[in-house]
């Protein structure tokens, strides 16, 4: 297996047209977006209740999704759970709820990003086209060096997958960016300005733990899949970042 190549940075450049679905059942906001977002060539469809979410989602051809906590029918919450089990496409969510408990449940569960409101909308055409763009830019698959009689780590990022050893782990589209970016760098430590900027799409604000949350998702994962003979970790670099080593 060929050593990973660096991602690189991403750069600004014309953003193709696209289309989002607005889960949210605030009308006044909806109509909002929709003719905002129209403006900067990106199509919305907007469902107002959670149980209907997942049939329209499945049934429509779109590159994220905008998703309220508080809704009718299912919870923003059980919705993002149950995409995680069929897509790993970007979810913001969008919410009232600005408590840092609601933002960290919704990081846990798998959103790529959290939005309170009332919010700028142009805040959130920059985070969905970040999300969108390094969405697009997810190579397929990349790989550890394997240590001697030890199963590689690899990712399948499309599929948000990764394979250590016998071992099949379910990631967020969040855990595959971070993964895969920690794969890239070969041993050495990643930056987190870097990760938020490149994994989480945005520059990271004070008192921000949201990529903590996203680490401490991945160790969970990575140790409750390895064998005795594997040991896949990720280290904390105080001051400067993570490192992944096994």
């Amino acid at each position: 297996m060929p050593t990973p190549q660096p991602l690189g940075t991403v750069v600004d450049q014309p953003f193709p047209s696209m289309k989002v679905l607005l889960v949210d059942d605030d009308e006044a906001l909806c109509d909002m977006l929709v003719t905002y977002l129209a403006a900067h060539d990106i199509k919305t469809t907007v469902v107002r209740r959670g149980d209907e979410a997942l049939t329209v989602f499945q049934l429509d051809d779109v590159a994220a999704v905008i998703l309220d906590v508080m809704l009718p029918g299912l919870d923003g919450f059980t919705v993002l759970e149950r995409l995680q089990h069929i897509s790993n496409c970007p979810v913001l969510m969008l919410t009232a709820r600005g408590e840092e408990s609601d933002r960290i449940r919704g990081l846990d569960q798998g959103a790529t990003d959290y939005l309170a409101k009332p919010f700028s909308a142009r805040e959130l055409l920059a985070r969905l086209r970040a999300a969108h763009r390094l969405h697009l830019a997810k190579p397929l698959q990349r790989s550890t060096k394997a240590a001697d009689g030890v199963q590689p780590l690899s990712i399948n990022a499309r599929e948000g997958v990764a394979l250590l050893g016998n071992a099949r782990i379910e990631l967020t589209y969040v855990e595959t960016r971070v993964l895969e970016m920690l794969l890239a760098a070969n041993g050495t430590a990643v930056r987190r300005d870097v990760l938020y900027r490149q994994a989480l799409g945005r520059e990271q604000l004070p008192f921000d733990r949201s990529l903590d949350t996203h680490i401490s998702n991945l160790r969970r994962k990575l140790v409750d899949h390895q064998s005795a003979t594997q040991r896949v970790k990720i280290r904390t670099l105080r001051g400067i970042g993570y490192l992944l080593y096994q």
